[in-house]
């Protein structure tokens, strides 16, 4: 005769099912985000990670000189041994090819184009005091070489020799601080400086602007993300560079004028967020983007007492963030980098190194499926050609906000026509043209662009 369980029976069954479901979700702990890569015995704070094309991972100490990793992480050799004079202290890196550019205190800056095997040091400002902050690339040569102390020098033929260019400011010109440079998708080259705010140069460095919207903070490092531009991580949370538009208005039935200025905005002055957000975070010290737009923040603390908040990670261009803290051995984060796989790096306060666990996400930008209408411009404008100074060809952006006639010439010092661009009718919008200077000498030219009753001319640099 089959046994029928007795009530007792049932709930002793089910709180045994109730008890084992609860030891095995207790005892399964939550995914890491983050995965230790650690240079061994290192007890120094890592200043700064970069990886190059092969997805080698340097890492910059603050006192143990320069690491690299070939195996993501998970074994280190020290490169700047075989230098004459060790580079203990690594403040930035640059990375292009196999070559690599550290700079270090002293006003010296290194470069190595074998991966790290031989160095050569360049003394660019013996001034007491002066550290080597930022390396950005000008082209597959050349270098921009930002300083604490003594301003911004350039290389030319490659690194033979070196120019001091200074910012404008607008207190007594004395150098700027500089403490972070990117060039963007025109190959325009950006400074962030300490109080000073952030500047743009169009011309290689040679001139540089103020780009409003950062003074009185302390800009650590810029980002380019896909879907919005340029990204800057400061002592003051996260902010954007956005086009801000003033006024608008038109004067007759065909001169429009757009009052508007490109300026640096707090993604939470613009953004708004539920819960913590990046705001209120002590210090966003480094920045990255994926080529799917993700940007992934670390964070320090103020002083010496104040804790830092770890990494912080937004996949809408600021709107949310997300702390990604789990596995994470210390919450004072110098540094983040990113290699060509997605997987994220940082560098922490005390002197260890992380790798996350899964890699972002990487793929192309898909195309939007709605069909995009463009919105015609609402004035004339023409824009700075890039590049610049350029060989042989530039590329020269315009704007129309109605169909029409228009031309662009190019002329030389002496006012004489030297080329013609654009001779023809144009529909409304926004339009590049290219011009092959090949037939021309170097030297100094004019653009001018006429449509309707509107004529703007700017200057471009030709070197060969």
């Amino acid at each position: 005769m089959k046994k029928v369980p007795t009530m007792n029976n049932r709930y002793g069954v089910i709180f045994l099912l109730m008890f084992g479901l609860l030891v095995l979700t207790s005892a399964s702990p939550a995914q890491n985000f983050w995965q230790s890569a650690a240079i061994p015995g290192l007890a120094k704070a890592v200043n700064v990670v970069v990886v190059d094309g092969s997805n080698y991972v340097y890492a910059g100490t603050n006192g143990k000189g320069l690491f690299r990793s070939t195996d993501n992480g998970t074994t280190w050799v020290r490169i700047d041994k075989s230098s004459s004079d060790s580079i203990s202290y690594v403040y930035a890196l640059g990375v292009h090819g196999s070559t690599i550019w550290a700079g270090t205190y002293g006003g010296v800056v290194w470069r190595s184009t074998n991966s790290g095997t031989l160095w050569t040091s360049y003394t660019l400002d013996a001034t007491l005091g002066s550290i080597i902050t930022s390396i950005t690339f000008i082209d597959t040569v050349n270098v921009l070489v930002g300083s604490a102390v003594s301003g911004v020098f350039v290389s030319s033929k490659n690194a033979t020799t070196w120019t001091k260019v200074i910012p404008d400011t607008s207190n007594d010109g004395s150098p700027v601080n500089v403490f972070s440079g990117i060039s963007d998708s025109h190959g325009f080259l950006y400074l962030g400086t300490y109080g000073d705010g952030a500047y743009r140069s169009t011309n290689s460095g040679n001139i540089w602007s103020p780009y409003s919207g950062l003074a009185g903070k302390r800009v650590n490092s810029f980002a380019r993300n896909p879907l919005g531009g340029l990204f800057a991580a400061t002592d003051f949370g996260v902010y954007h560079d956005t086009l801000m538009v003033d006024t608008v208005f038109s004067a007759d039935s065909s001169t429009f004028h757009l009052d508007s200025t490109r300026t640096w905005v707090n993604v939470q002055d613009t953004l708004i967020t539920q819960g913590d957000s990046l705001l209120n975070l002590n210090f966003a010290s480094s920045i990255v983007s994926t080529p799917s737009g993700h940007l992934i923040v670390g964070t320090e603390g103020y002083g010496t007492s104040a804790a830092g908040r770890g990494v912080f990670r937004s996949t809408d261009l600021g709107k949310r963030w997300q702390e990604v803290n789990t596995g994470l051995g210390n919450l004072i984060v110098r540094t983040i980098a990113l290699d060509s796989t997605g997987y994220v790096y940082c560098g922490t306060q005390n002197g260890l190194v992380f790798k996350s666990t899964q890699p972002e996400e990487m793929g192309a930008i898909a195309p939007p499926k709605q069909k995009i209408i463009p919105v015609s411009p609402k004035a004339y404008t023409l824009e700075q050609n890039y590049p610049n100074p350029f060989n042989p060809s530039t590329n020269i952006p315009f704007s129309m906000p109605l169909g029409g006639h228009a031309s662009i010439k190019i002329y030389n010092t002496l006012g004489q026509e030297v080329a013609t661009v654009l001779d023809q009718e144009m529909p409304a919008g926004q339009h590049t043209v290219r011009w092959d200077a090949s037939a021309v000498p170097s030297g100094m030219y004019f653009y001018r662009f006429q449509s309707a009753n509107f004529s703007q001319a700017g200057k471009l640099i030709l070197m060969k």
